[in-house]
């Protein structure tokens, strides 16, 4: 068995052994809140019911109910799960959507956390200023609120940062002791390979960063080339709804009587604007814009005497919408 897999082992025995050593038991008694009234809690049948209001000066752990919580599973591949904790930060990061502070989370390997793909963590944490909030208003209601905890699964879980039970603190210090009595045994190249990993690690975040980095830049880069084309795409579909200018032109040849001519013609998208000469201005007005493709027509001003019987008047056509 090499170095290395031997102080994976080790290290595996040990959290296994904390973890037995350290279970708490849940507090008989705590404090906390019952909407937005601090209340004193007794633990009882599985749950902390509320015994009564809180009496001046009381000292006691600060209850907070997991409906207040989030209690997620983290999974560290394989890869990430020899750098422990460090590693179990950063994906518990991005799983959560608060920052993770000491005094309102808790981040400890789950129960058979060593699996072939990686280990598996879990995760209990509440936003800071609520906590704080909560904290707050039993101190004004004159507590004194101890360790902060919650229940997962029918166990205490203790908030890092909180002031911890005595029998916990035991618990710890002989994990410790544990922990030193066993480091005596380990080959000074432990240290080696803790400092490699975390240069591992360091690269590892450089590279994640960097390649966020390019991945941005290339979105940028894919939106801004696509710009061209999603203008040309609307222009084309405005150009599919527009009459063609040969659709107007026919329509409008066919639609003039014998007796008038057009001598001058402007179209735009929405308006045909040409100037006629005809017996009756207004007469022709209304045949243009009863007639076949356009919805209507109007004189654009006065009509002028050019010759006998004729009249020169400036029309505004407007076409159907194409189909």
């Amino acid at each position: 068995m090499s170095g290395l897999e031997r102080i994976k082992d080790f290290l595996r025995w040990l959290g296994e052994v904390e973890a037995s050593l350290s279970a708490p038991k849940p507090p008989s008694s705590a404090i906390g809140l019952i909407g937005d009234a601090p209340v004193s809690l007794t633990y009882s049948g599985g749950s902390y019911v509320e015994s009564g209001a809180i009496s001046p000066g009381k000292n006691a752990p600060f209850y907070i109910s997991n409906d207040s919580v989030l209690s997620s599973n983290i999974h560290v591949k394989s890869e990430a799960a020899i750098y422990g904790v460090s590693a179990a930060r950063i994906d518990a990061s991005r799983a959560c959507p608060f920052p993770i502070e000491p005094g309102a989370s808790s981040l400890t390997p789950s129960p058979e956390a060593w699996r072939a793909n990686g280990a598996e963590w879990r995760l209990v944490a509440a936003p800071k200023d609520r906590v704080d909030e909560m904290r707050a208003k039993l101190i004004a209601a004159g507590a004194k609120p101890g360790a902060a905890f919650t229940m997962i699964d029918g166990a205490p879980v203790f908030f890092s940062g909180s002031r911890r039970p005595r029998a916990l603190i035991a618990a710890a210090a002989i994990a410790v002791v544990t922990a030193a009595m066993a480091a005596i045994s380990i080959t000074y190249n432990a240290a080696q390979m803790e400092s490699a990993a975390q240069d591992r690690l360091s690269a590892a975040r450089s590279a994640l960063t960097e390649a966020e980095t390019r991945a941005a830049a290339a979105l940028t880069a894919r939106e801004v080339a696509a710009g061209p084309l999603r203008q040309a795409q609307i222009v084309g579909a405005a150009l599919d709804r527009a009459p063609s200018v040969a659709d107007r032109l026919s329509a409008l040849a066919n639609a003039t009587p014998d007796d008038a001519y057009l001598k001058r013609l402007m179209i735009s998208p929405n308006l045909a604007t040409g100037d006629f000469i005809a017996p009756d201005a207004a007469a022709l007005a209304t045949a243009l814009g009863a007639a076949p493709g356009f919805k209507a027509a109007r004189l654009k001003g006065p009509a002028r005497a050019v010759a006998a019987g004729q009249q020169r008047a400036t029309l505004d056509l407007t076409p159907e919408a194409a189909r």
